[in-house]
């Protein structure tokens, strides 16, 4: 009997003791922060730069410092990362009436010379007819021829234009650019006819360079005249068809420009051989680099 007595006072003795123990452990599923303000005070926080204190609770929810944004657009793109800036859509009212310019001009040209028109393409298909109509002309340029050309020299303006915009080109988009990239193509082209126009002042090749100065302004009206539609459709088709239109006016004027260039080496093969020099010299100062002096011009626009 005293020997149970005695197990059972020791085994109270544990069960009284094991509670006072047990306080001085941490206790896991206690909060930190609802733990007394004198015990966050004892403890010292150090300090950082936007850092945040991890907490051993999951469902604990603490408050991360948020930079403001300088603008209301920065406020939305914070709620809704997918909210994304939409460049305003640049409008083609200029190149509308541009084209309606144009085609009213080309509409007055085909009501006061359309025999003009009708003879250059007849000129323009066959070698022999270009000459008689030079000779019939006397190698100078009517009232009619001049403004087939100057028809030419609006639409090659506005393909190199709206080629360059295709390109990325960093051109103004209005009616004053249109009409300074058509007056470059003017006066490139009156500078080539005033230089052939010295070499025929210097060298007795007077017929021949005149034959040539009236071959490149026929072949420069058919050229203007098949770039009018490819024009259109550059400016106002959607992004597939204006690459195809572009693509084909580039091809046309290659073919033109070669075509042209047989048609000039028909006409002055008796003297290239005699002057080659002055014929590689000509090929690349009045043809090549005009071309390629335009061509750098619209690269260096090009972002």
């Amino acid at each position: 009997m005293r020997l149970i007595t005695k197990y059972l006072f020791i085994l109270l003795i544990l069960l009284v003791s094991s509670p006072l123990f047990a306080q001085n452990r941490n206790n896991p599923f206690e909060l930190k922060h609802r733990q007394q303000p004198t015990e966050i005070e004892n403890t010292t926080i150090p300090e950082t730069d936007n850092r945040l204190i991890k907490s051993n609770n999951p469902f604990d929810v603490v408050e991360q410092p948020i930079n403001k944004p300088s603008s209301s657009i920065a406020t939305q793109k914070s709620k809704n990362p997918k909210i994304t800036e939409v460049a305003p859509e640049t409008s083609k009212n200029y190149l509308f009436w541009t084209f309606f310019v144009v085609l009213a001009f080309f509409t007055s040209i085909i009501a006061l010379s359309r025999k003009r028109l009708e003879q250059s393409y007849q000129a323009f298909l066959n070698d022999n007819y270009l000459r008689q109509l030079h000779r019939v002309n006397q190698g100078s340029f009517s009232f009619g021829y001049s403004l087939l050309y100057l028809l030419f020299f609006i639409n090659a303006g506005i393909f190199i234009y709206l080629t360059a915009i295709y390109f990325n080109a960093n051109l103004p988009q209005n009616f004053v650019s249109i009409a300074l990239v058509c007056l470059g193509v003017g006066i490139i082209h009156l500078i080539k006819h005033g230089l052939l126009f010295y070499i025929e002042k210097i060298f007795p090749i007077s017929k021949e360079v005149k034959l040539y100065s009236f071959t490149i302004m026929i072949f420069s009206i058919i050229l203007g005249i098949v770039l009018l539609p490819i024009n259109i459709f550059a400016a106002f088709a959607s992004g597939g068809l204006t690459k195809i239109a572009i693509w084909i006016g580039l091809g046309a004027i290659l073919a033109i420009y070669s075509f042209r260039s047989l048609r000039g080496l028909s006409i002055g093969s008796k003297y290239m051989m005699l002057h080659s020099f002055h014929f590689l010299l000509y090929l690349c100062a009045v043809e090549i680099l005009p071309v390629l002096i335009l061509v750098k011009i619209v690269l260096l626009r090009i972002d």
